[in-house]
């Protein structure tokens, strides 16, 4: 059966384009690209923002009702070599994107939900109730991960949120999945890995760093050692495709 996706896209912008300025060149053409995506068949939502400290990357989550759906907007040239040359006139490279199925952490669950049941959900869905910041985490491990180290991960993810939402001011949601696709990671043997991704949304900058400084982060962080070859965070102030 198929099941939602999350795709998530990295626009490498150049460094004298300002797609926030929906009246400049770039700002046309990113504005184009936003109305296409949403007009195709199989989208449900979407959020896009520059990366904080790296404002020369914008990032994109799409949600598609299936991988199906997706694959078919990129498979429909008469649609995307017209969209992608349009496009690459505010890009320094081509966009890398990858896949996936964020499931919604037990936390934000309605109380009458199982927490042994994991529903695909679309990232907007998630991240839309946080008010001001997202930190978005990459966990490289192993291609060959076994599943029960996968549900060592997820468990230990699990845990930590639980903690989280007890002790943190300013925790709004979460949700978290596997990428579907191998990553490239220099960090892990082969070049390959199978990465963890996860989501969080918080009040403010200010109360994610309190938190990002506290016990119960650095007892997660020496958790996740065992498993994950090589960790990566950005921050994001979504807004709404």
């Amino acid at each position: 059966m198929s099941s939602i996706v999350t795709e998530r896209c990295i626009l490498p912008l150049k460094s004298d384009v300002d797609v926030e300025d929906p009246s400049s060149p770039a700002g046309v053409v990113f504005k184009n690209l936003l109305e296409i995506v949403k007009a195709q068949p199989g989208f449900l939502g979407g959020l896009w923002a520059r990366r904080l400290g790296d404002a020369n990357d914008v990032e994109q989550l799409v949600d598609w009702d299936s991988l199906e759906s997706h694959n078919k907007v990129n498979n429909n040239a008469q649609l995307m070599e017209p969209l992608m040359k349009d496009i690459m006139t505010i890009l320094r490279a081509d966009p890398p994107w990858w896949h996936i199925h964020y499931s919604e952490s037990s936390l934000c669950r309605s109380s009458s939900a199982s927490s042994q049941v994991k529903t695909t959900v679309p990232a907007s869905s998630i991240l839309s109730s946080s008010p001001v910041i997202s930190d978005l985490t990459d966990m490289y491990c192993s291609p060959s991960i076994s599943s029960q180290d996968a549900s060592a991960v997820e468990d230990a993810w699990e845990e930590f949120m639980q903690d989280a939402l007890r002790n943190a001011d300013g925790f709004v949601c979460a949700g978290q999945g596997w990428v579907m696709e191998e990553m490239e990671c220099i960090h892990v043997e082969g070049g390959k890995a199978k990465v963890f991704h996860t989501a969080v949304g918080w009040e403010s900058e200010r109360k994610l760093k309190a938190f990002g400084e506290s016990k119960v982060k650095d007892e997660f962080n020496e958790k996740m050692q065992a498993y994950a070859k090589h960790v990566e965070s950005c921050l994001f102030r979504f807004s709404p495709q």
